[in-house]
């Protein structure tokens, strides 16, 4: 039963680090990929992919704000 409280106390505290490293890792590549293109291709290139990356980010967003909240509907369930 300790085992299990320790496990779970991690699990918690571990969540919003997993969220927040995902929401920057997406927000890093969108700008890598730009300024490499940006340096290929100078107008077209770049400018369709900030499009594809607002709706990547827009997305993200949404899967951000579900799992947060699936997150804390889970936190604060009672046990049966």
């Amino acid at each position: 039963m300790i085992l299990m409280f320790f496990v779970e106390f991690i699990g918690h505290l571990v969540r919003p680090v997993t969220l927040s490293v995902r929401l920057f890792g997406n927000m890093i590549a969108k700008h890598m990929i730009l300024f490499a293109l940006g340096l290929l291709a100078p107008v077209i290139i770049p400018v369709s992919i900030l499009a594809l990356g607002v709706l990547v980010s827009l997305i993200q967003a949404f899967v951000f704000v579900l799992l947060t909240a699936l997150y804390l509907a889970g936190a604060v369930e009672e046990a049966h």
